[in-house]
C-alpha cells in the first residue's frame, strides 16, 4: 500500500496559502492521489481548516485518513510492506515526471545542484538538491523510533533515506522553470502566488492573437478573484456559448453585423475560460474541457457567414467555407499571421463590412489573406506543400 505524509503545520501557524484557488495541501493531496496512494497521514497540529480540508478531500476520494502530532506515531500507521511518500511542507508538486519516478518505488527525488539554484531546496550532496519528495519502505520508517518523539519526520525520513543509500532520481530542471515544481511558505501572499503562476502559464509567446492577448490581460488583471471561485471556468464557457448562440440567432434574423460582433466577443471569453482552467488544474492533470469547444467559433462563423450571403445554398456556403479551411490550414507563425488567424478579428472585420452590406466581400477578402499568409509561411508543412 502506498501512504502519503502531508504536513498541516504547527499550532498557531498561518494556514498554507491557496494556489490558483486550491489550498496547497490539497494540491499535495492531488499529487499523492496521482501517485496511487491509498492512505493519507496528516502531520502536525496547525491551522484546523487545513487539516479539515485534507480530511474532507480524503473522504470524498474514499482514501483512508489519519492525523498524527509526533514522529513516533507514524511508525504504527505504516506497515513494513507499505511505501511511504514524503512531501516536504510548502511543496507544490505538479511535475508528471515525478509521478512516474515515484511509481517505480523507493528513491529520493532531486534536482541537479548545478542546474537549479535557490527555490528553497536543500542540498543533499555536492551534485544534488532535495526536491522535497521521496518514497521509502515501511521498514525504514521504523527507524524513527531511534529518534526523539519531537523530531521533524520529514527531515528525519530524508536522513534515513540517504543513510540507507536509496537511489537518487534527478528531475528535469525545466520543472522548476515552468513552475510545475515549486515551494512556498505558510501565510504567503496569495495574490503574488497567483500572479506568478499566471505569468508562467499565460505569459506572452512569440506571437499572440489579439483575442488571446485580451484573455491573458483579463486573467493577469483579475487573477485572484477569477482563480478563487470554482464556477468561473464553467461561467466563462457558458457566456461564450450564449454569445455564440446569440450570434446565430441574430444572423438567422438578418442582423448580420450584430451576429459577427457576438461571435467576436465569444472568442476571447472562450480563450479566457480555457486559460483559467489551465491555471487552476495541476500540470499533470488532463483538461476537463472538451476539445470540440475550440471548434465552436469556426462553426459559428461558417453558419453566420452562410446566413449573411444571399443566393443559392452553394453560393452562400462557398466563401465562408473557403475562409475557414484557409484559416485552419494556415500556421499562425509570426505576429501578423497570428492576427489573421484570430477568429475574433476576422469576425469584427466582417461585422464592420456588414454595416455597409459588404459582408460577402469581407469574407472573401479574409479568405484571400489567409491563403496568401499560408503560402507565404516559410516553415515546413506550410499551405501548398
Amino acid at each position: 500500500m502506498r501512504v502519503a505524509l502531508i504536513a498541516v503545520g504547527e499550532g498557531g501557524a498561518a494556514p498554507w496559502p491557496e494556489i490558483a484557488g486550491r489550498p496547497l495541501l490539497l494540491r499535495q493531496f492531488d499529487f499523492a492521489r496521482a501517485c496511487g496512494v491509498e492512505r493519507v497521514i496528516a502531520y502536525g497540529n496547525g491551522a484546523p481548516e487545513d487539516a479539515e480540508a485534507l480530511r474532507n478531500a480524503a473522504a470524498r476520494a474514499k482514501i483512508a485518513f489519519a492525523a498524527i502530532a509526533s514522529a513516533h506515531a507514524l511508525v504504527a500507521l505504516v506497515d513494513w510492506a507499505d511505501e511511504l511518500i514524503v512531501l516536504q511542507p510548502g511543496l507544490v508538486p505538479e511535475a508528471a515526471s515525478a509521478i512516474d519516478a515515484i511509481r517505480e518505488g523507493e528513491r529520493v527525488l532531486s534536482f541537479s545542484a548545478g542546474a537549479v539554484r535557490g527555490g528553497g531546496l536543500e542540498r543533499i550532496d555536492a551534485a544534488n538538491m532535495w526536491s522535497g519528495a521521496l518514497v521509502l519502505s515501511g521498514a525504514l520508517v521504523d527507524r524513527l523510533e531511534q529518534l526523539g518523539d519531537d523530531a521533524d519526520p520529514h527531515a528525519a525520513l530524508l536522513r534515513i533515506a540517504l543513510q540507507a543509500h536509496l537511489p537518487l532520481h534527478q528531475l528535469p530542471a525545466a520543472a522548476m522553470v515552468d513552475g510545475s515544481w515549486t515551494r512556498t511558505r505558510p501565510g504567503a501572499d496569495e495574490a503574488a502566488l497567483n500572479t506568478a503562476r499566471v505569468r508562467r502559464l499565460a505569459g506572452p509567446g512569440v506571437a499572440r492573437q489579439p483575442s488571446r492577448w485580451a484573455a491573458d490581460w483579463a486573467l493577469a488583471r483579475f487573477s485572484l478573484p477569477l482563480t478563487q471561485r470554482r464556477f468561473t471556468v464553467a461561467a466563462g464557457v457558458a457566456v461564450a456559448l450564449i454569445l455564440l448562440g446569440a450570434g446565430l440567432v441574430a444572423g438567422r434574423n438578418g442582423w448580420i453585423a450584430p451576429a459577427f460582433v457576438a461571435i467576436a466577443l465569444a472568442v476571447p471569453v472562450l480563450h479566457l475560460a480555457r486559460l483559467l482552467e489551465r491555471v487552476r488544474r495541476a500540470a499533470f492533470q488532463p483538461s476537463r474541457l472538451p476539445r470540440w469547444l475550440g471548434t465552436l467559433p469556426d462553426a459559428a462563423l461558417l453558419i453566420a457567414g452562410t446566413l449573411g450571403i444571399d443566393g443559392a445554398l452553394h453560393r452562400q456556403l462557398f466563401p465562408p467555407l473557403v475562409m475557414l479551411i484557409a484559416l485552419r490550414l494556415m500556421p499562425p507563425v509570426g505576429q501578423w499571421r497570428a492576427a489573421i488567424a484570430d477568429r475574433a478579428l476576422a469576425a469584427l472585420a466582417i461585422a464592420l463590412a456588414a454595416l455597409g452590406g459588404a459582408q460577402e466581400i469581407a469574407i472573401m477578402a479574409w479568405a484571400l489573406l489567409a491563403l496568401a499568409a499560408g503560402f507565404a509561411t516559410p516553415e515546413p508543412g506550410r499551405l501548398g506543400r
